[in-house]
């Protein structure tokens, strides 16, 4: 990837944010939905349905989508007339975006985000708590494993260093 143009921070910042990942399933007709459900369901993720004000997916929304990545599927239904059918099907009007709405995975009771403030933080901290867990608690069980596992002989090692010692 190479960047040829001015070096205007404007220019720049709009060229990362076009290059960034972004594993945010888009919705712009309500057929859409559908898929992104099955596929959510087909992993067992739960899914955070962003409802934005605007029609392009933001910088913000990007990185948590890549934070959130197999844990929580971020669907985001873009605000046209096509898809007021599925904000109304949330409970939500036009003068109400953005909007945050979580379903579980299996109840699928909706959580809808309070806030009013959509910043990066107060978002990760929300979709923290009904995201899937880490894939972190695996690699604990393998060091406790490791951990149980017979402990190798080294009074060879120490034999040796003891007749060194003694040479010496």
């Amino acid at each position: 990837m190479d960047y040829n143009q001015e070096r205007k921070a404007k220019d720049m910042r709009t060229f990362l944010e076009y290059y960034m990942p972004s594993y945010v399933e888009r919705i712009s007709f309500p057929e859409d939905l559908t898929k992104a459900v099955v596929k959510a369901d087909k992993y067992g993720l739960p899914k955070a349905i962003l409802f934005p004000s605007k029609p392009k997916t933001s910088s913000v929304i990007k990185y948590l989508s890549t934070v959130f990545r197999r844990r929580l599927l971020l669907v985001e239904v873009v605000p046209t007339k096509k898809n007021e059918s599925i904000m109304k099907g949330y409970g939500l009007s036009a003068d109400q975006l953005p909007a945050l709405v979580i379903v579980k995975e299996g109840t699928g009771e909706q959580v809808v985000y309070e806030g009013k403030d959509f910043t990066r933080r107060k978002l990760e901290r929300f979709l923290s708590e009904y995201s899937n867990d880490d894939d972190d608690d695996d690699d604990d069980a393998k060091e406790e494993d490791d951990d149980e596992a017979e402990p190798k002989p080294s009074n060879v090692i120490l034999g040796r260093r003891r007749q060194i010692g003694l040479i010496l």
